[in-house]
């Protein structure tokens, strides 16, 4: 494992989740964007998911992990393999995060009554 840093946006909120000894920790997700190139050579952006694992949390700062909300992360990253829908291995990252910070969260378009 590795030092690892990442800026990018929940792709749903948060959940808490009991691990050994019933330590609590929170799961999310975190959608990256890399730039590579298509079979044409043309550049393309597409999303890299980043699974989080964080123990240190706090419920105040749980409640603010909403979906769309942009954060910093760094902790120490991990390769995993899991099974896709169709039972295929793929690899994955876990990040077990030592830092999290809000760097802002998407704004919901609402009209007032």
């Amino acid at each position: 494992m590795f030092l690892s840093q990442v800026i990018g946006n929940l792709g749903a909120d948060a959940s808490i989740q009991t691990g050994e000894n019933d330590r609590k920790y929170v799961t999310f997700s975190v959608a990256h964007t890399e730039l590579g190139k298509d079979s044409d050579g043309k550049s393309v952006e597409y999303p890299v998911w980043i699974s989080v694992s964080w123990s240190n949390y706090t419920d105040r700062m749980l409640a603010c992990l909403k979906k769309g909300t942009k954060v910093f992360v760094q902790g120490r990253t991990k390769v995993k393999v899991y099974n896709d829908n169709s039972g295929n291995p793929q690899p994955g990252i876990v990040l077990y995060a030592t830092d999290v910070i809000l760097c802002g969260a998407r704004i919901e378009n609402t009209v007032a009554s």
